[in-house]
């Protein structure tokens, strides 16, 4: 993800398994983008990439570690 001229998030996703499923292998962005409200981009962009091929259920898998992804994802 682009703001201006800088790069700022990044996110690979690929469908995965049988049945398939959305699978997030990496969500990233750099810490001035945090809380700005660019983590929902990214979301609704894989949400709506998978959606666009019939894929109804998403993974992520977060480290336990990671409490600001958790509290992303509930």
């Amino acid at each position: 993800m682009w703001r201006n001229d800088e790069i700022i998030g990044q996110i690979e996703m690929r469908p995965h398994g049988s049945p398939p499923i959305g699978y997030v292998n990496l969500f990233y962005l750099i810490p001035a983008a945090r809380g700005s409200g660019t983590a929902e981009s990214l979301h609704e962009y894989a949400v709506s990439v998978f959606a666009g091929l019939g894929l109804e259920k998403l993974q992520l898998s977060v480290s336990p570690s990671n409490e600001r992804a958790i509290g992303f994802l509930s």
